[in-house]
């Protein structure tokens, strides 16, 4: 048996960290006093040199600012010193060449004179040899071009600058309304790239028609005065040594010290980059830098303080410097001061420290004997109450606080019993719970082995006794993470909530929604998991997103069919009178006139905006189709001929076209339609590489989705992949199919493809309204349209048409044309367009009808209340501003209920 090694007693321990505790206080308290005096020195000397430095950087500031005022009354002087400048130039040339005029008029021809001017002006040249003079006559031909002469004799007119402007044209208004001016532009420059501005002056000079000019360049005027500007600002010295500096962004110094010089990489001795820190505070606006300054020329090396500022326009840095070497020196001599005081105070402190822990000494050993006495009691009770319940005496205890204390250790024994009771109950019920719960609940330990898992767990795992479970790797039952990861254990995730799958024993896998936690059971860490079978909810899910898909589409189709019935009725609006009238006017004007052929040009142009507005109108399903009892192979054979004279030989067209097909409640003329559009766009398809276009026609009932592989056609009832989904409304449908070899649709695009106006074909092959009008054709027919498509393979179309139940054959009986009726009754006729009304009142009355126009429908109104017997008939348009035809018809009836109304509209939406 080992020694029993001897424990410090807790008395002794509270005086020793009772004396360390307070040795420690005064030494803090010490510590801080002394930090405190630092402090104050330190915040003292911050705040002088604040002062001194907010002294230097006003002085700084002012003269900055002086040199940037100056530049910026100079940098506002560019403009209108080079607006004087070419104004000057270009008088002085109208003073020579009149000179000459006044000279030479009864002397010389024109002509003489026009090329003694020339002779006198090409050769001259200003501003530094940049200016030279130009002139072009009134029609724009070149006279006077000094820097270019193979220019001369040209026309100008064409001539245009970087930004597009016509500058010889511009000029020209110029001088015709003001005979002179100013005129702004952009022009190049010999070997440099950009666009440049440029100002010129032109003026008239009447006698030769000559417009007189010369331009500059704003940059070349601007550098001018940029040299100005740093000759001005070498000139500037303040105190002793101070002066002001200009540089470039890229680093160049345009003034002394280092005048041409790139100070880029210049480095003072405490590695600041001094030039590239004033160009970031140029950039921004302007700042202030201290650094140490270089060995330049006659400069001494010392601490300085420099305030620059940005001229972004010319890409400049403007500044001035200060050495503030003589700040650290007066701080120094003040911080040997503070540090003496501080010592001298420290001697005083120490000494009444070391009285205050005399004292505390003392009254520590007094306080850790009665504590002794109290705490050997508890060291009793608590070996005790180990092995039975027993409980302290509170009249022993000498302390309020260690009073309570036994207090709350008794209460402690007594609670502990109760809750042993409580907690073997508590476990029994917990997992009868856990064993009847309607979802899963897993143990699974760090090892990846299977503790406890709940009946629930081993049913829908298929195994009928759950304890077969335990034990087993979790990762063929429950898998806490896909491919063996687990974010708690191998991620340190505090929670994984995820959905995951269950694998049955049978392999067969469930879709779960899960959480997993780590948890202390019997003093191992293990994973918790709970989760529920969400194969219902997967399921409802991915029909909601097939309906919404549908709906979607549906919305997007109606929509836009809205707005395209609002266009049509306004192109209506358009090409009736257009229409109209040019009929007219050809049953007025011989055939052999020269103008019949003209205004027969204008009526098919009406028409052929008629037909595309019939084609907008069909896509938005507002058109009126002539709805009648029709067989559709006729139809799709009539389709077949013209494919065949239309497409080249090389492409092979199949006819699969059902005999038993039954009838279909449709316009022969859309159908006929539905089907040349999805036969050209077939061609399309195959019209580059060759192909096979195949028409087919046969019943098929509505249902699921619907596809056919081109050029297989096993039927109509076919499930792929790629297809734009509709809805059926009724049992059985005539099937249209055709079907192409081509390219094919690239999936992102087919749910693009009956939208107006997309089209993936080239410029010329069409106008994108071809499958939108077949989409708006079928709906209005209360049919549905599906594609399928593979790239590289093909592609299909199905159109599905109700069929009709036991309907004959019929045929259709054609209307016998007849004479247009003519009359002499008074007619109101009522239409806010203008030219509408003109067009029919002149109808109207070329049949020999007296007709009143109006187009406000309050006047319409008035007039009838007037005189109600005058009127035999009312025509009124139906949608009109202030009053509709609605509204005037009632009017009307409340004034004479017999009299007959016709309401007309080229727009309708009423269901």
């Amino acid at each position: 048996m080992g020694i029993k090694r001897k424990k410090p007693k807790l008395s002794r321990c509270i005086i020793i960290n009772l004396l360390l505790a307070t040795i420690l206080s005064i030494g803090i308290l010490g510590y801080f006093w002394i930090q405190s005096q630092y402090s104050d020195f330190r915040a003292e000397s911050k705040s002088m040199r604040a002062r001194y430095l907010g002294s230097y950087k006003d002085l700084l500031k002012i003269e900055v600012d002086t040199a940037i005022s100056y530049i910026e009354y100079q940098k506002a002087h560019v403009e209108p010193r080079l607006r004087k400048s070419i104004e000057g130039k270009v008088n002085e040339a109208y003073a020579i060449a009149s000179n000459i005029f006044k000279q030479y008029r009864e002397k010389r021809t024109l002509n003489e004179m026009r090329e003694m001017v020339k002779d006198a002006l090409r050769p001259m040249r200003f501003n530094e040899d940049r200016g030279y003079f130009f002139a072009f006559n009134l029609q724009g031909i070149n006279e006077i071009f000094a820097d270019r002469p193979e220019m001369e004799g040209k026309d100008m007119l064409p001539m245009q600058g970087i930004q597009g402007e016509y500058v010889v044209r511009d000029m020209l208004d110029i001088v015709h309304k003001h005979g002179e001016g100013f005129y702004q532009y952009s022009w190049t420059k010999p070997n440099q790239e950009g666009k440049f501005p440029k100002i010129a002056y032109v003026k008239l000079f009447e006698p030769f028609g000559w417009v007189l000019g010369t331009g500059e360049y704003l940059d070349d005027v601007q550098t001018e005065i940029q040299k100005e500007v740093v000759e001005f600002i070498e000139k500037i010295r303040f105190g002793g040594d101070g002066y002001v500096f200009v540089g470039q962004w890229d680093g160049v110094s345009l003034t002394r010290p280092a005048k041409g010089k790139n100070m880029w990489d210049v480095t003072d001795s405490q590695g600041t980059k001094i030039v590239q820190e004033m160009i970031r505070l140029a950039k921004e606006g302007s700042g202030y830098l201290e650094y140490v300054m270089p060995k330049l020329g006659e400069t001494r090396p010392a601490l300085k303080l420099s305030y620059a500022v940005g001229i972004p326009e010319w890409k400049w840095y403007v500044g001035t410097g200060i050495y503030i070497d003589e700040i650290e020196t007066t701080i120094g001599q003040r911080e040997k001061e503070v540090e003496r005081k501080i010592i001298a105070n420290l001697v005083k402190i120490v000494s009444v420290l070391a009285g205050i822990f005399g004292f505390v000494c003392l009254t520590a050993f007094y306080f850790s004997k009665k504590t002794k006495k109290n705490l050997d009691a508890f060291a009793s009770f608590f070996e005790r109450a180990s092995f039975e319940q027993v409980e302290l005496n509170l009249d022993e205890m000498n302390y309020d606080e260690l009073q309570n204390l036994a207090h709350s250790a008794n209460k402690m024994v007594r609670a502990r019993k109760r809750a042993e009771q409580e907690l073997i109950r508590s476990h029994a019920v917990l997992k009868t719970i856990l064993e009847r719960s309607p979802f899963g609940v897993a143990v699974i330990g760090r090892d990846r082995k299977i503790r406890w898992v709940n009946d629930y767990v081993s049913k829908l795992a298929g195994i009928q006794d759950a304890t077969v479970l335990c034990g087993k790797e979790c990762d063929a039952y429950l898998c806490p993470a896909s491919q063996n990861e687990c974010p708690i254990l191998d991620k340190h995730q505090a929670v994984d909530n995820s959905e995951r799958t269950l694998r049955r024993r049978d392999g067969s896998e469930i879709p779960i929604l899960k959480s997993v936690m780590e948890i202390e059971m019997n003093g191992e860490s293990v994973l918790l998991e709970t989760f529920v079978d969400i194969t219902e909810q997967k399921r409802a899910e991915a029909e909601k997103a097939v309906l919404e898909a549908r709906l979607q589409q549906a919305q997007k189709m109606e929509s836009i069919g809205s707005l395209a019935g609002g266009i049509a009725h306004d192109l209506n609006n358009i090409l009736f009178p257009i229409s109209g009238l040019s009929e007219m006017l050809l049953e007025d004007i011989p055939p052999d006139s020269p103008a019949h052929e003209t205004i027969a040009q204008i009526l098919k142009s009406a028409q052929r905006g008629s037909a595309l507005v019939k084609q907008i109108l069909a896509f938005s399903r507002q058109s009126n189709p002539r709805k009648l009892p029709i067989r559709i192979q006729p139809i799709l054979e009539e389709a077949l001929i013209l494919a065949r004279a239309t497409i080249p030989l090389n492409i092979e067209i199949k006819s699969l076209i059902s005999t038993d097909c039954g009838m279909v409640l449709a316009d022969p003329t859309q159908v006929h339609q539905i089907a040349m559009n999805l036969i050209t766009n077939a061609y399309h398809a195959v019209e580059e590489n060759g192909g096979t276009i195949a028409i087919g026609l046969k019943e098929a009932a509505g249902g699921g989705p619907i596809g056919m592989y081109p050029p297989s056609f096993g039927g109509c009832n076919d499930l792929h992949d790629h297809w734009l989904p509709g809805d059926f409304l009724s049992d059985r449908y005539a099937c249209i199919t055709i079907s192409d070899t081509g390219h094919g649709i690239e999936p992102p695009l087919i749910h693009k493809i009956f939208d107006p106006y997309f089209t993936t074909k080239a410029q010329g092959k069409g106008t994108g309204l071809g499958l939108s009008v077949a989409h708006g054709i079928v709906k209005e027919h209360g049919g549905d349209i599906r594609v399928y498509s593979e790239v590289g393979k093909g592609t299909t179309f199905n159109v599905y048409l109700p069929l009709l139940e036991d309907v004959q054959d019929g045929k259709i009986t054609a209307v016998t044309p007849q004479q247009y009726p003519t009359g002499s009754e008074s007619i109101l006729l009522v239409d806010d367009e203008n030219l509408i009304a003109y067009m029919e009142q002149m109808m109207l009355e070329k049949l020999g009808y007296q007709t009143t126009t109006h187009t406000r429908s309050p006047d319409a109104l008035a007039a009838f209340k007037a005189d109600p017997d005058k009127f035999d008939l009312v025509i009124s348009d139906r949608g009109m501003p202030d009053m509709t035809g609605e509204q005037l018809a009632r009017e009307i009836y409340a004034i004479k209920p017999d009299i007959p109304i016709i309401l007309c509209t080229g727009f309708c939406n009423d269901n």
